[in-house]
């Protein structure tokens, strides 16, 4: 197993991590241990998603929604986020990274932070003494984990507003795997989250 996720770490990670050693035996571990298990029943479940999201056809999506574009991306092309549909989508903003690729969290982290700042410091007017700051959410991608955001995470948290909350999706990194082999019964059989953050 060791060398199944060494070698799927290599070949898809070592451009975003460099030659960080402590980040890469944080992600071999990881990956040693879930396999790429949750990230590969995103795609089994495709259809059941389409099916508990079908019943929302029609509504809008409230929340402000940055979209990031990487014009390097070789995984994930400016063209194929452009195609995504947005007309569900009430507030959405596309803003684009020239410098970069699939991992830019970690291969441009200034560039992401500021795009982050500027865009939170845009949308979220607030008069707030709490300590807790404004809440956000990072939400990582296929095949990664919330480990993949540390870099922002200590940044927005270093302006002393924000209070950051990183998820390790279900199947993915710390969080729990399904013990049943039926798709549809995901959603119960889920019995931990990992959450990360400040």
């Amino acid at each position: 197993a060791h060398k199944t996720a060494l070698a799927m770490f290599n070949g898809v990670y070592c451009s975003g991590v460099g030659t960080n050693v402590e980040e890469k035996n944080y992600y071999i571990e990881n990956f040693t241990r879930t396999t790429l298990h949750g990230p590969m029943n995103l795609y089994r479940a495709t259809r059941l998603n389409h099916d508990d999201n079908i019943a929302h056809v029609g509504e809008t999506f409230k929340v402000p929604v940055l979209r990031i574009i990487v014009e390097k991306d070789p995984i994930v092309t400016p063209s194929v986020i452009e195609s995504f549909p947005t007309d569900w989508i009430d507030k959405i903003e596309d803003v684009r990274i020239s410098e970069g690729g699939h991992n830019v969290h970690t291969e441009n982290p200034d560039a992401l932070n500021k795009i982050l700042t500027d865009y939170l410091e845009k949308f979220f007017n607030y008069v707030d003494e709490s300590k807790d700051g404004i809440p956000v959410v990072l939400v990582h991608g296929f095949p990664d984990l919330w480990y993949s955001w540390r870099y922002q995470i200590d940044y927005l948290v270093s302006l002393g507003h924000y209070r950051v909350v990183a998820l390790d999706l279900l199947g993915y990194g710390g969080s729990d795997k399904p013990r049943c082999e039926n798709l549809t019964e995901r959603h119960p059989s889920y019995t931990s989250k990992i959450v990360a953050g400040h």
